[in-house]
């Protein structure tokens, strides 16, 4: 498969020019569906993610590259997710969820863009609502430097976190109308989410 070359590639570009750390890896599961959710520095985060995990882990990037014929071809036949920047691409969903469906990994950066080191942005509801829609563990991630040549960059794996493990909000929400419960759950997951992506990316 083209995804395991480019992996390959990858790991030797990277880990020559790039001192890499990794801390938790043990926290990604051998098997089933998950979603690694981290926080967003350069371009490198998804090839770094990809390099440090040991199952394959599909990405979204948006459609604009897949116009270019190398790249676009790198990317589909890595099973990279063509996605609609700036607004809500339902396909694109579909595709995410039925790539869990199938007990694989998925790999988003919840801040939309790139941030700057050691601070943390908003993060959309997405990773939340493919964890409630599929059931899938969200593993958090945190990824501290700069990508300076040479320099080291650490990579910190939380434990993976369940739309379960919030029964607070569960209990608090009951009796009322169901859509707002879920959106009641789905906002305190993806908060659950950036405090445990923020916990990561801090000494």
């Amino acid at each position: 498969m083209l995804y395991h070359a480019v992996v390959l590639l990858l790991r030797g570009y990277i880990s020559t020019l790039y001192r890499v750390r990794v801390q938790g890896r043990e926290n990604i599961p051998a098997k089933g569906a998950a979603i690694m959710c981290s926080n967003h520095l350069s371009w490198l985060d998804p090839p770094l993610l990809a390099v440090i995990c040991p199952r394959q882990v599909h990405f979204m990037a948006k459609r604009e590259l897949f116009q270019y014929f190398l790249l676009g071809t790198i990317l589909r036949r890595s099973d990279v997710i063509p996605v609609r920047r700036g607004q809500s691409d339902r396909s694109a969903i579909r595709r995410m969820i039925q790539v869990l469906q199938e007990e694989k990994i998925v790999g988003l950066f919840p801040e939309g863009t790139r941030g700057r080191a050691g601070e943390l942005a908003s993060f959309t509801n997405g990773a939340a609502y493919l964890a409630l829609k599929s059931g899938a563990p969200v593993i958090p991630v945190g990824v501290r430097g700069d990508y300076r040549l040479f320099s080291e960059v650490q990579v910190q794996i939380g434990k993976p976190i369940h739309g379960r493990d919030l029964p607070d909000v569960r209990s608090g929400v009951a009796g009322g109308d169901g859509r707002r419960d879920q959106r009641s759950l789905m906002l305190a997951l993806t908060r659950r989410i950036r405090d445990e992506v923020g916990d990561l990316t801090h000494d």
